[in-house]
């Protein structure tokens, strides 16, 4: 039998907890942006964006960034915010029939001329989108909700779940940005689930990357564990068995502390996306430039330093491991 290259360690996990429990965990919700759309184009803004968020600040090539509303924004910010401004132009944009002939040109122009890696297949992406929700008659993504009846899954097949899967941006097997679109609905008080329990966390590269470096998740392989250092192209298999390995955790760390999954996610992703970045982890100190909210601000970042540098066994290692590399996937 096989030996696990990748698995929890529960000892540091349960460190993670007592820490949470003296600090607490904040509510998930999403920074304010200024919005001027209506619930019904609110959902597709949050189907489209999702569905093409991934990898928009990658290990090797472009990092999306720009300014938007007076602001230099990066990653999946900048991304949303672009998105929220053309909608707020054209609503139509995001309706089925131009998604299903959506163009580079058209996603170049809402990025308003920022580089993004790989726009070939986001836009094939948004076309699979809209060429499926028009094969369904479905002139929003409200109308999945209502014929699924709030149920995330259900026996028949027809939960809100299964039918997000039937897109090729959602087919990800552990339903990374299914999580999250659904995170955005209920957080932004358009949906309501009648299965809550049935709403997993939406693991992100930020998130696996912090959890490796916490010590939650071990790579006892050590051939793996040096291409993570060095930021090496990884199989879609250690992709997976990463990704695994961090979406049991954050259940784990939720359910001992009575939080949902995407609560603790949204904390992870904060704190590692601002405080425990690839090249400039905040172990010792945060600096002015730190840009975590505030309200993610707990502990020792009262200090100015990250939240978890009092527990992490990688405060004082020089070469920390980033998170996976895999060239292709659109699930990160």
């Amino acid at each position: 039998m096989a030996k696990p290259r990748v698995r929890l360690n529960y000892a540091r996990l349960d460190g993670v907890v007592a820490h949470l429990e003296h600090l607490g965990v904040p509510p998930d919700t999403e920074d304010p942006v200024p919005i001027n759309l209506s619930d019904a184009v609110l959902g597709s803004l949050n189907l489209v964006t999702v569905a093409i968020n991934h990898q928009t600040t990658p290990v090797h090539g472009v990092a999306l960034r720009g300014e938007i509303f007076g602001k230099p924004r990066r990653g999946w910010d900048y991304l949303r915010e672009c998105w929220i401004q053309a909608l707020q132009n054209n609503e139509a944009i995001a309706d089925p029939e131009n998604l299903a002939r959506f163009t580079e040109k058209q996603l170049d122009s809402i990025l308003l001329g920022s580089p993004i890696d790989g726009p070939k297949r986001r836009v094939e992406l948004l076309r699979d989108i809209g060429v499926k929700m028009l094969r369904n008659g479905w002139r929003h993504i409200d109308d999945l909700y209502e014929s699924a009846e709030g149920y995330l899954v259900r026996k028949d097949g027809q939960g809100i779940l299964q039918g997000l899967a039937q897109f090729d941006a959602y087919a990800d097997p552990l339903q990374k940005k299914s999580y999250y679109f659904l995170a955005l609905q209920k957080n932004g008080g358009l949906w309501v689930y009648k299965d809550p329990m049935n709403l997993g966390p939406p693991v992100n590269y930020h998130e696996t990357r912090f959890l490796v470096r916490l010590g939650c998740i071990e790579i006892l392989d050590k051939k793996l564990l040096a291409k993570l250092r060095k930021g090496e192209r990884v199989t879609e298999k250690d992709d997976y068995e990463i990704r695994s390995a961090a979406r049991t955790a954050i259940i784990y760390f939720a359910d001992a502390l009575g939080k949902t999954p995407s609560e603790i996610h949204y904390m992870n992703w904060n704190i590692a996306r601002n405080c425990c970045t690839r090249e400039n982890a905040h172990c010792h100190e945060c600096g002015d430039s730190c840009t975590l909210p505030e309200r993610y601000q707990l502990g020792s970042h009262g200090g100015q330093r990250c939240t978890f540098a009092d527990i992490c066994p990688s405060k004082d290692v020089p070469e920390k491991p980033f998170d996976p590399y895999c060239e292709g996937i659109i699930w990160h």
